[in-house]
């Protein structure tokens, strides 16, 4: 059965479910070895309702993000819809979810060594998919996140800072 995003209704709709909750709740992440502390997960908003978005910026009109996550194997893509459902409803477990840069997050999921990432942020109350990528080094790869920075800003720059209410 695929489960690509996009490809099959129960997929889409999965993930355009409200919920009570955006976000995951995050303790610091103290890095004795390196003698810092890490940024935390913005906490879930109780409030909030959010869908995810997808970043969209092709000339057929089919979101980038998209394209990218239809690369990854089938299993990965599954692992990784169900993490961002479980973001929607606040329910991901410890080490699924971490902060990289400024307000970008990013969703892990690990099979043996293969490692797979969505990178995203939270435009008020919706998460939105900038990247998903197949990781084969020790830290997430800078061009990805300087990727996932850019289109970021270009989204922001067409939809502003907050979605309309």
């Amino acid at each position: 059965m695929s489960h690509r995003l996009g490809g099959s209704p129960k997929c889409i709709s999965a993930l355009s479910l409200p919920s009570g909750t955006v976000g995951a709740p995050s303790k610091p992440d103290n890095d004795a070895t390196r003698g810092r502390t890490r940024p935390t997960v913005p906490p879930p908003d109780p409030a909030a309702m959010g869908t995810w978005k997808f970043f969209r910026a092709s000339v057929d009109g089919r979101p980038v993000f998209k394209k990218e996550f239809d690369k990854l194997p089938d299993q990965a893509r599954a692992a990784l819809i169900v993490l961002m459902q479980r973001y929607l409803v606040g329910d991901l477990a410890a080490g699924s979810i971490k902060p990289i840069r400024g307000d970008i997050l990013e969703l892990r999921w690990h099979e043996a060594n293969n490692h797979f990432r969505v990178l995203f942020f939270r435009w008020g109350q919706h998460p939105v998919a900038l990247t998903a990528f197949y990781k084969n080094q020790q830290k997430t790869p800078k061009t990805k996140i300087e990727t996932a920075l850019d289109r970021q800003k270009i989204w922001k720059r067409a939809f502003g800072d907050t979605p309309p209410i």
